[in-house]
């Protein structure tokens, strides 16, 4: 029980001492201890000589990568393959990075672990796109293709032209990465943290000779152990991903039906200062429950792209004006152009890395701060086909802040929850339960209820909705149910106790 009082006590200091001891009588709250792996990024500063390996490793990966997609394609050609689930002994023509480095001499100066990997990544999106074909009875093509093929001369549609099927990485437009793994060597391994000093640690690399400079800002757990690496560059700058495996000790709730019956009733009493309930909006990025959290939402959504697109626009129309590569001729472009392009790329790295930070040090604080917080299941990938909601809705990374507030939440042992998506948060009024179908139409900002005359703010009201109802139909990770059967146990439930 010590383990429990410390968690609560720890992360959810800000509650009143009253709350804090009801909730330990509750005994609804068990600690387990289990296996994570975590991914801490690093700042790397390699020398020319390991920045030259870096070239090669990124290369001899991609080149694997489109062998491998090569080889895919010979056989699904040799099958008349058009769509739908992959023939079978698709995986027995892929080739073996044993064989790939014997044919290509280069290869072997490389770590021969970034082939295996890059072999096991293209694998697991194979089966990937198995996994969705099985899902949608009609292939599904991208939209660019489908447009190509409805022109009076357009090509027909392939099987290369498919959602999902992995495909050809170009060298100057795909990703620069290459991971690694931690191998046994004597007394240490091949991937580990060999010495710190001050802000700064040095990191050995398999198949490289020099040590590899990185910062230093945050330490692993005591006695983690380094599983492997992923070295990435973007925009000219380099990082480094470790990935560290170590034990934790979560105090979560208990799944018997006791306990959640317990923790829900806890829960719906105390709902304004122990859970979250959050409602998309366009405009702020989401809009909160407990209106003590705007601020916080204010200083995270801050529109990065909106606030830089003017610059990135101007330098796109200089970039346009000069001579452009033609990579198929081997003609690499100007000078200007390649510096011109290398500084448009570090501009949006920029506004990518300014938007994650921002939103990983607010979802950090609400993941310690709250016990549950439940939001919309809507699909943001749709309403990002929308011309007037794509913009903002990429700028705002709503998306990515959920799968932020989810791992964290429940690495903690805390709930997060996706209500059901056709649940009709703006409609419904908090105070009485009355529907109100005017709502629907969203120029109404402003909610009044016609049964009961509260009145509140759109958002506000939709946002104190979705806390409740995730309260009301969270179900332990346990029961392995959907969101819909979630729904209906859960107003079963409210039904008879009224």
């Amino acid at each position: 029980m010590m383990a429990t009082e410390l968690n609560i006590v720890n992360e959810w200091a800000s509650l009143p001492q009253s709350l804090i001891d009801e909730l330990r009588a509750l005994d609804a709250l068990e600690t387990k201890e289990t296996v994570v792996i975590h991914g801490y990024s690093y700042r790397a500063y390699p020398n020319n000589e390991q920045k030259q390996f870096f070239t090669k490793s990124f290369g001899c990966a991609r080149q694997f990568w489109n062998i491998l997609t090569d080889d895919l394609h010979t056989f699904l050609e040799s099958k008349n393959f058009e769509g739908g689930e992959l023939p079978k002994g698709w995986l027995s023509c892929l080739s073996q990075q044993s064989a790939i480095r014997k044919q290509f001499e280069y290869m072997k100066e490389i770590d021969s672990l970034a082939l295996s990997n890059t072999r096991h990544d293209f694998i697991k999106a194979a089966r990937a796109y198995d996994s969705k074909a099985k899902k949608h009875e009609k292939s599904q093509y991208q939209k660019k293709t489908e447009r190509r093929a409805s022109q009076p001369d357009g090509e027909p549609l392939t099987f290369r032209d498919l959602k999902w099927l992995p495909d050809f990485h170009a060298k100057f437009y795909s990703e620069d990465s290459y991971s690694t793994n931690a191998q046994p060597n004597g007394a240490g391994t091949t991937l580990e943290i060999v010495a710190v000093n001050g802000r700064f640690a040095y990191v050995k690399l398999p198949k490289m000779k020099d040590l590899l400079k990185i910062r230093f800002h945050r330490e692993p757990p005591v006695g983690a152990i380094i599983k492997g690496a992923t070295i990435k560059r973007v925009a000219g700058e380099y990082t480094i991903m470790l990935r560290v495996q170590h034990s934790l000790k979560i105090v979560q709730p208990k799944t018997d039906a006791e306990s959640v019956e317990k923790l829900r009733a806890f829960l719906l009493a105390h709902a304004a200062e122990m859970s979250l309930g959050l409602d998309y909006d366009q405009e702020f990025g989401c809009v909160p429950s407990n209106e003590d959290e705007m601020d916080k939402i204010l200083e995270a959504f801050t529109k990065v792209y909106r606030r830089k697109e003017n610059k990135i626009a101007a330098l796109q129309r200089r970039l346009s004006r000069k001579q452009k590569p033609d990579h198929k001729n081997g003609v690499s472009g100007s000078k200007a152009y390649q510096k011109l392009w290398a500084r448009i790329t570090r501009l949006q790295a920029q506004v990518a890395n300014i938007r994650r930070d921002a939103l990983d040090k607010l979802s950090t604080a609400w993941a310690n701060r709250f016990f549950l917080i439940g939001v919309e299941d809507i699909n943001l990938t749709a309403m990002s086909q929308c011309m007037k909601l794509a913009k903002n809705l990429l700028d705002n990374g709503f998306g990515m802040f959920r799968r932020m507030l989810e791992y964290k939440l429940r690495e903690r042992g805390k709930i997060f929850f996706k209500i059901y998506k056709f649940y009709a948060s703006s409609q419904i009024c908090h105070t009485c339960g009355h529907k109100n179908k005017h709502m629907k139409d969203l120029k109404n900002e402003r909610f009044v209820c016609e049964e009961c005359g509260h009145a509140d703010q759109r958002d506000k009201n939709a946002a104190l909705n979705i806390r409740d109802e995730a309260i009301r139909t969270w179900l332990p990770p346990k029961e392995k149910v959907s969101s819909m059967k979630s729904f209906l146990a859960g107003r079963n439930k409210t039904k008879k106790a009224a």
